[in-house]
């Protein structure tokens, strides 16, 4: 009597969206209902779409869980997954297994993480591979605000600059995208690159900002500081380099 099915095109609309699929099992007695053989779901507020090999949806707990195939589009971004959760209460959405985060202007791969969408607040974690237009960042895991423009790595960080030419190595990082600093810490080691050879520097800390034109960075190691070029090499407590000159 709690049980039933659905066969063939079947729509389901409630307040906030739109399912369409053509397999529908609902059991009103645990208030779920599960769909297979894939299913398209609509959002009325956004018009985002979600699109799923597998789907359940519990009423009680408010929570979604999409398996197989998981494609997410929104005009801002794309989510491809194994397998996502979506609670429509907290809007939180939690990525299980491979998950690929793609937008026009940068890319997101990592094995799980979740993201607040109420509180624009991002945390990926599991060979974190992050892409954007000048610059690539792998860590084992990464935290980021969107409302703040602020990003922190943590484990096995790794930051590549084409821009500046620079690779930075550490165990803690963090970067403002807003005010344009960043922060590495731990087990640290730069790698810069000129015209004709290349600077190595080690130190336990690096900071980076740009001077008041906004043009030109500027960049401070500080305690236990050593360095190499093949013209020149050395050690101190602290060490300032302005690429202005």
């Amino acid at each position: 009597k709690h049980l039933g099915q659905l066969r063939g095109d079947i729509t389901l609309i409630s307040e906030s969206q739109i399912l369409k699929t053509r397999r529908l099992d609902f059991d009103t007695r645990t208030n779920s209902t599960k769909y297979y053989g894939g299913g398209v779901i609509t959002s009325k507020e956004d018009s985002s779409i979600l699109k799923s090999k597998k789907g359940y949806y519990n009423t009680t707990s408010k929570i979604f869980f999409f398996k197989n195939s998981v494609e997410y589009i929104t005009d801002e971004y794309t989510i491809l997954s194994d397998t996502m959760e979506y609670n429509t209460e907290t809007q939180l959405v939690r990525f299980h297994g491979p998950t690929d985060i793609i937008s026009d202007s940068s890319s997101i791969h990592c094995e799980s993480g979740f993201y607040d969408q109420a509180n624009h607040f991002s945390t990926f974690s599991k060979n974190v591979h992050m892409v954007s237009t000048e610059q690539i960042l792998n860590a084992d895991s990464v935290i980021y605000y969107e409302k703040f423009k602020v990003g922190e790595g943590f484990g096995h960080v790794e930051i590549l600059d084409s821009a500046n030419r620079t690779e930075v190595y550490g165990d803690y990082a963090k970067y403002n995208n807003l005010a344009k600093t960043s922060l590495v810490t731990g087990s640290l080691r730069l790698v810069m690159a000129f015209t004709k050879d290349t600077l190595q520097l080690h130190s336990d800390t690096i900071r980076t900002h740009y001077d008041a034109t906004g043009e030109h960075r500027l960049v401070h190691a500080f305690h236990h500081v050593k360095f190499y070029k093949p013209d020149m090499q050395g050690k101190c407590d602290s060490l300032s380099f302005s690429e202005v000159d």
